[in-house]
């Protein structure tokens, strides 16, 4: 294997890994008694292994975990996007205060549109980007393992990937947005009408 990654040095289960296709007789016949997949994926076992409940979100109907799936990217996505609001107008409020921003962007990122709207000084800024990243911060985390609570290990790749473009096309998209309306407009209006 290349970037020096190991070779295994017996056929045995890695620890901390788990199989999910029965290839072998002694497979199939160790996880008979496990819940499977249907159709296409008859041969994969679930992981995890969903209960009898119907309140199990393992068991909702596909369209319904696909839908909060969905609206979960799309959050994030506005949620990160507003977040790049400020960063078109950084030099324009950085002269505005007489100080170097860059420990205002470290601490950086719910509230910064509350806060910073009638800023008066540096620590205006300091506390609207905390508040804005700890509302960021709970988000991103939240919606990752929502995810792992939604669907089953096979499934979770492509629904971590619909999440992942959401939040950079926040990121992305929100910075041009900014730019656009600083340049219409002042640097205060990132704020105020973000």
């Amino acid at each position: 294997m290349g970037l020096w990654v190991l070779e295994p040095h017996s056929d045995e289960k890695v620890p901390g890994t788990i199989h999910l296709r029965r290839d072998t007789e002694q497979e199939r016949d160790l996880t008979q008694n496990l819940k499977h997949g249907t159709g296409r994926h008859a041969n994969i076992v679930l992981v995890p292994q969903p209960s009898n409940s119907p309140n199990d979100p393992l068991n909702w109907p596909q369209w319904q975990k696909n839908y909060l799936s969905l609206f979960l990217a799309t959050g994030t996505g506005i949620m990160s996007g507003t977040l790049n609001f400020v960063n078109p107008s950084n030099t324009a409020y950085a002269k505005y205060l007489g100080t170097i921003l860059l420990a205002s962007n470290i601490v950086a990122i719910i509230g910064y549109a509350i806060v910073i709207a009638k800023i008066r000084s540096m620590n205006y800024l300091y506390a609207g980007r905390a508040i804005h990243g700890f509302g960021l911060a709970g988000l991103e985390y939240l919606v990752t393992s929502t995810i792992g609570d939604l669907f089953f290990v096979h499934e979770r790749g492509f629904h971590l990937a619909v999440w992942h473009f959401g939040l950079q096309a926040g990121n992305s998209c929100g910075q041009v947005i900014g730019a656009q309306i600083v340049a219409a407009q002042s640097w205060y209006w990132a704020f105020t009408y973000a």
